[in-house]
């Protein structure tokens, strides 16, 4: 997960954190601060690693000054009676595109967003994009 809104949103689905690295100076940021204090609430939460300025940005992206390696959930398949419709995306190839349907998808009340070829639902671009909701909904 990179940046702290997607991490955020990782720790309101519960998911476990197994890792966390954060770049010097950015646990000063507000929004790294309110991830790590969230963090540490957590039992059995990892303590994070501090890294270089800059060394997220080379291998993570759009870091933001925190990238954390967490539990991918287990497939949570819907079923008619948990909901009124899934989101199906058919070779959607853009992960950024991925993300923002993901959104929507959330948004509209979806049960479940099936992803059939294309962009990588758990890679790292779609997890950006998706802002914190990726976990919010069963993606498969």
């Amino acid at each position: 997960m990179e940046g702290p809104t997607a991490i955020s949103g990782a720790l309101d689905a519960a998911i476990v954190v197994q890792e966390i690295y954060v770049e010097d100076g950015a646990a000063d940021r507000p929004p790294v601060a309110a991830v790590l204090a969230r963090l540490a609430t957590v039992d059995g939460a990892p303590h994070p690693w501090e890294v270089p300025a800059g060394v997220l940005e080379r291998i993570a992206g759009a870091a933001q000054g925190v990238v954390a390696i967490v539990e991918e959930p287990a497939p949570d398949w819907p079923t008619p009676d948990r909901c009124r419709f899934v989101l199906v995306l058919v070779d959607v190839a853009d992960p950024g595109n991925v993300g923002t349907l993901v959104r929507a998808a959330v948004a509209s009340g979806a049960g479940a967003v099936i992803v059939v070829g294309g962009a990588d639902p758990m890679g790292p671009k779609v997890l950006r994009t998706a802002a914190g909701t990726a976990f919010l909904v069963p993606v498969l």
